[in-house]
């Protein structure tokens, strides 16, 4: 039996379909459940959910406004969680999020057709996603130049995680001491770059039984030879520039990470004549091939 009603009743029946089709859409979103996302260790995450909306007038689109930032502690669970319009579940690694989509188009008549569809993604920490959870079109194209009047509406949600803020490497205090010098009695401190190590450079000259110490932060080594570096190790019969003429010398090279790690003594008493000969001459050689390069 079909029922017919004017007026105010007919106003009320509006009213109530209205009310159950929004019923209905709220049935749907629950319905709308996350993906199964990547296991992981975490227990929680920050979940930073932006709203966004951009309108348009006549096919002319606005820039999107940011119209609210909300964050969320989201806890490990394997069942579903509500998080402002969105379903939303943390496993450990990924978070899933499920945003029921509601689309409008005002027809002819002036009644509005709606439809909704599940929106989804998943992301981990540094990730994020961004899901429309609503768009609309009102009004009608008239024959006027230019046409008129349409109005709309799109409304999205910026899921994101942001990553855990970064320390930079220390910086670690190193002695430094030349060739010249005596590391035992002579040496300095450096303060050197962030990520640095200290460096212990040996040299013995192979015609000779005396050694060089050469002390500091791990980027001077590239002064004193062509390829080394804190994974050099030890090395005999080296020419410490390949292509240039020189002498043939025992290396090693040791690193350490700490404040002064590399302060140890090296030498006892004092340093005899050919010693300290010895050191002058790779001093001055090296002081020399720096000013070249």
């Amino acid at each position: 039996m079909a029922v017919y009603t004017s007026g105010p009743l007919k106003s009320l029946a509006l009213v109530v379909l209205s009310i159950l089709a929004r019923l209905s859409m709220a049935d749907a979103a629950d319905d709308c459940v996350p993906n199964i996302g990547t296991s992981g260790p975490l227990m929680s995450v920050t979940l930073v959910v932006r709203t966004w909306e951009q309108r348009s007038s006549n096919f002319h689109f606005d820039d999107p406004d940011l119209t609210s930032t909300e964050t969320f502690q989201i806890l490990k669970d394997s069942r579903s969680s509500k998080v402002g319009g969105a379903n939303v579940r943390f496993y450990g690694k990924e978070l899933c999020v499920a945003v029921t989509k509601v689309k409008e188009i005002e027809r002819r008549d002036g009644s509005i057709d709606r439809s909704s569809s599940c929106q989804k993604s998943c992301f981990g920490v540094g990730g994020g996603a961004r899901l429309q959870f609503y768009e609309g079109t009102f009004g009608s194209i008239s024959s006027s130049n230019p046409p008129c009047c349409l109005s709309g509406s799109i409304k999205t949600y910026e899921f994101s995680i942001p990553a855990p803020p970064t320390t930079p490497p220390p910086s670690y205090t190193c002695v430094t001491c030349s060739a010249a010098d005596d590391c035992s009695t002579q040496s300095s401190t450096d303060t050197c770059h962030s990520g640095e190590k200290c460096f212990t450079l040996k040299l013995q000259k192979k015609e000779t039984s005396e050694v060089a110490t050469v002390k500091g932060c791990s980027h001077q080594l590239r002064y004193w030879g062509k390829n080394l570096d804190c994974d050099y190790q030890c090395k005999n019969n080296v020419r410490l520039w390949p292509d240039e003429p020189g002498h043939h010398y025992s290396v090693c090279v040791s690193c350490c990470s700490g404040n002064k790690c590399n302060g140890q003594k090296v030498t006892s008493g004092a340093r005899s004549s050919e010693s300290k000969f010895f050191a002058m001459v790779i001093t001055l050689f090296f002081t020399v091939h720096i000013l070249i390069i």
